[in-house]
């Protein structure tokens, strides 16, 4: 059985939950769904191999970080199409205007 497979131990539950609570902690966070979401990255990156608290708290808080940071910038802050010499391309080798 893989490691991913295998099921986590109370004591596993417990390292993982120490580290929850301390993101959620840190970054204020009182929402249920970004703290359940939070949590399967936590309990991700510990099956992955990483049971240190110190660097699964690392790891997760940067994830945590990365996900508040992507949800304050909202969905308007989509970047910009490719453009190649200030003019849209539409298809393979045809500009807007028409040229190649």
């Amino acid at each position: 059985m893989r490691q991913r497979d295998e099921p986590l131990t109370s004591e596993d539950l417990t390292v993982c939950d120490e580290v929850l609570q301390r993101i959620t902690e840190k970054h204020a966070i009182n929402d249920h769904n970004t703290t359940v979401h939070l949590a399967s990255i936590i309990i991700e990156i510990y099956r992955q191999g990483v049971h240190d608290t110190e660097q699964l708290a690392l790891l997760a808080g940067a994830s945590c970080e990365a996900m508040l940071e992507m949800r304050q910038l909202g969905p308007s802050s989509d970047p910009a199409p490719l453009q190649a010499s200030g003019r849209k391309y539409q298809g393979v080798g045809k500009r807007q205007d028409g040229s190649s």
